[in-house]
């Protein structure tokens, strides 16, 4: 329990650190084209303007599919798939970090080693 709670408060800072990174990104126009197709299609499905068909035929199926349904329980206008990249690496980060603690490395040493790795 003790790793775990040791491991929330890094999650939690990998998350707003991910989400600040794409909020740069969008910013600046570096977003590919790919990206913001796939933004708008999961908008569009998120709102119920796509029937379920043409989701489950969309390419590529595993992203639109997730960002689809975190546009479908996120408020209006959340950007979706930067939710997702950003949930899914704070929670990279928490299961490394919990790792590198149970290997018996010190909170100072699996800190480092995990930003050294991201």
């Amino acid at each position: 329990m003790t790793r775990l709670s040791t491991a929330v408060p890094l999650a939690a800072f990998a998350f707003v650190l991910a989400l600040m990174l794409v909020a740069l990104a969008v910013r600046n126009g570096l977003v590919p084209d790919d990206a913001m197709r796939l933004w708008a299609g999961a908008t569009s499905a998120g709102d119920g303007e796509i029937s379920i068909g043409r989701i489950v035929a969309a390419y590529p199926t595993l992203p639109f599919v997730a960002t689809v349904l975190v546009a479908l329980f996120s408020f209006d206008g959340a950007p979706a798939p930067a939710l997702l990249a950003a949930s899914l690496l704070a929670l990279v980060a928490g299961l490394w970090f919990g790792s590198f603690r149970a290997a018996g490395f010190s909170l100072v040493t699996a800190a480092y080693d995990l930003a050294f790795i991201c």
